[in-house]
């Protein structure tokens, strides 16, 4: 009993852990601290990994879908089809080579980019690709504002077919194709009457806007010079003499027939790869220029960010059978009219370089764990800025064009 109670006397008695106990102690809560901190950054990394690949995703389909939305219209004029004999010369009174809407496509490629040179069946030829430079002025005719970096050697250019030309002020990143797209939009106008002054059903419009007349054998562009709106209200007439530019032919004839003609409103698009600003610091984005005034462009806009490259090939119907004889670049195209196809491909890249900072800065943006290397246009490319980067294609059908 005595023996007893000194054990329990001398458990009492215990104060403290020995150094051997207490190393132990911290070796094992350290190892199990570092267990933690482990799973979080496994965790915070595949979060990162997850987000930047959802982002990129939701970006390529938003650009797939407006410019997919768009290209599907190219050459729709109205109740017309592919048949349709176009007054090219319409009632415009200046020809233009940045207005020319009878086309319904045109393109311009990025020199030395181009998959093949005749077809998707030759050898492919490597794309240039140089990420992280400057914007650059494919009309040559118009300097970015903020700093640039030296120009590429040698310096980027554009190709085009058939005399087509963009308006100035589209700065476009370098190697990246450019395309513009024309088509008449779905509010009709029922016209009742021709002339300096037609008349027709209630549309929404400005002054300076290209109309297209129709009546589904002949179509021909018109601008309105005078007589629209206010913003919100319609009008069933307009002026069609006056206008500054390009303006309409004295007196006014058409061959369109007043009867069961109509009258849409003239859209045009133009797509490309630029930077906030033209600032080269930003990160690349879609953009589009739509027609405003007085057959030009309006002011540029971004749609969407991480669009790092775009390449178009053009399916043209050399026969009229409407299927394609052959995927060329915007350069080897021998009618734009005769084009019923695009192929589009994007390189994409990450937008979010880190989960606390979400900024476009170069010091925080480690996506991937190693270099990534794509395959994009027929050529392979290994950056190593740790972005997450992938390639998106489609080809895309002219509705208008297969009637």
């Amino acid at each position: 009993m005595n023996t007893l109670f000194s054990k329990v006397r001398h458990l009492k008695d215990q104060k403290g852990l020995t150094m051997v106990e207490l190393m132990i102690a911290l070796v094992l809560s350290s190892l199990l601290t570092l267990g933690v901190i482990q799973v979080f950054i496994a965790n915070k990394t595949s979060y990162r990994l997850q987000e930047a690949q959802s982002r990129l995703q939701e970006n390529a389909r938003f650009a797939l879908t407006i410019i997919s939305n768009e290209l599907r219209k190219a050459g729709h004029l109205g109740c017309v089809t592919s048949n349709l004999s176009i007054s090219t010369g319409s009632i415009l009174n200046a020809a233009s080579a940045t207005f020319r809407p009878w086309t319904g496509i045109e393109g311009w490629e990025a020199d030395a980019t181009a998959f093949g040179e005749n077809s998707l069946t030759v050898a492919t030829i490597p794309v240039p690709i140089r990420l992280g430079e400057g914007v650059f002025d494919p009309t040559g005719t118009v300097t970015p504002t903020p700093p640039q970096p030296s120009p590429p050697s040698p310096a980027p250019s554009w190709s085009t077919a058939d005399g087509a030309t963009l308006d100035t002020g589209t700065m476009s990143v370098a190697d990246s194709d450019i395309i513009r797209v024309w088509y008449a939009e779905s509010t009709i106008g029922n016209v009742t009457s021709l002339g300096s002054n037609p008349t027709f059903s209630a549309l929404d419009f400005d002054n300076g806007d290209v109309f297209v007349l129709n009546d589904c054998g002949v179509a021909e562009f018109i601008q309105a010079c005078s007589g629209a709106p206010a913003p919100g209200a319609t009008a069933t007439t307009f002026n069609a003499t006056g206008c500054a530019s390009p303006g309409n032919v004295a007196g006014i004839p058409t061959t369109v027939r007043p009867n069961n003609s109509e009258i849409r409103k003239l859209h045009g698009t133009v797509f490309y790869v630029g930077k906030r600003g033209d600032d080269p610091n930003n990160p690349p984005a879609l953009f589009w220029r739509e027609l405003g005034n007085n057959a030009t462009a309006a002011n540029a806009e971004e749609l969407v960010e991480g669009v790092e490259n775009i390449q178009f090939m053009y399916g043209e119907d050399t026969d009229s059978d409407n299927v394609p004889n052959a995927y060329v670049p915007a350069d080897k195209v021998t009618d734009w009219t005769q084009v019923i196809s695009v192929k589009v491909s994007l390189l994409m890249r990450s937008v979010i370089t880190s989960i606390e900072n979400n900024t476009d800065s170069t010091s925080n943006q480690n996506i991937t764990t190693g270099n990534q290397t794509v395959n994009f246009n027929g050529v392979a490319i290994t950056p190593t800025d740790g972005r997450l980067r992938r390639v998106f294609s489609t080809t895309i059908a002219f509705r208008n064009k297969l009637i």
